[in-house]
């Protein structure tokens, strides 16, 4: 698993022998494009097309300059 898809929170989910199977939450990549679009709707200066766009463009570079 990279980086960007990694749980940013993750919370496990457990079979009947209490053993983890999966983590659920959202992505590092979803969380973070979540904050930027926080940000760039707040300036109101953008249309929707452009906030998703700019959002996903700074969460994915965030995490290639995380990765290095």
């Amino acid at each position: 698993m990279n980086n960007a898809d990694s749980p940013a929170n993750p919370w496990q989910v457990f079979n009947e022998d209490q053993e983890p199977v999966e983590y659920l939450g959202l992505t590092k990549r979803e969380h973070f494009a979540g904050l930027a679009m926080k940000g760039l709707i707040s300036t109101s200066r953008y249309t929707s097309e452009q906030v998703t766009e700019q959002a996903v463009k700074y969460a994915d570079e965030l995490l290639q300059e995380l990765d290095k």
